[in-house]
């Protein structure tokens, strides 16, 4: 079930949400008028936003009107984990989670503990120690990630540091010792050396 606030569908420019009951389930179809170009269009699901395939969409436009028809496949259960793994993350930075070298829990918590902790939360079991998240999931560039993706420093099976990745440039880290965990913004002076893809 997606909760309704979550859902929102952007074309033509312009995001409007979706007018479905708060129990829609994933795979329904969305009716809406509209004189925008439909492929343009993309779900928005909390901080993920999916480029909906031409394969997915049907349109039908009689002169009076324009019916834009999207099929919410798109929103499979992959999706809705990563939002889970990510409003974990955040929660974390909501109770001012202190950084604790080798800690996983709410009185404190590592880079590797957050993320972690951040993916038990859809039963996703992660070794405590960022080489080996690194083996659990799939290199790819940073320019690639997604959110609910791993930001890694360092070389490759060499790093010494994890986030993970919310999207718009932005990720959840525990940094150091003396802060909290923090939603940071990527800039060129720590840059991370690669991403990986659990889901």
């Amino acid at each position: 079930m997606l909760p309704l606030t979550l859902l929102a569908l952007t074309f033509g420019g312009m995001t409007q949400k979706l007018n479905l009951p708060t129990d829609f389930e994933l795979g329904g179809v969305i009716d809406s008028n509209s004189k925008s170009d439909v492929w343009n269009a993309q779900i928005q699901y909390g901080p993920l936003k999916t480029k909906i395939p031409q394969s997915s969409v049907s349109h039908d436009f009689p002169q009076s009107k324009r019916n834009l028809k999207i099929n919410l496949d798109q929103l499979d259960s992959v999706s809705h984990d990563r939002q889970i793994v990510i409003n974990q993350a955040l929660s974390f930075v909501d109770k001012q989670v202190p950084y604790v070298w080798g800690g996983a829990s709410l009185s404190g918590m590592d880079c590797s503990g957050l993320t972690m902790l951040a993916y038990a939360a859809i039963g996703k079991t992660l070794p405590h120690y960022t080489v080996w998240q690194e083996q659990c999931s799939q290199r790819i560039p940073v320019n690639q990630a997604q959110p609910g993706d791993l930001l890694f420093w360092g070389a490759p099976l060499a790093s010494y540091h994890v986030a993970l990745y919310l999207g718009n440039q932005k990720y959840v880290q525990a940094p150091q010792p003396g802060h909290n965990v923090e939603i940071t913004t990527l800039n060129h002076g720590f840059y991370p050396s690669f991403a990986g893809r659990i889901l």
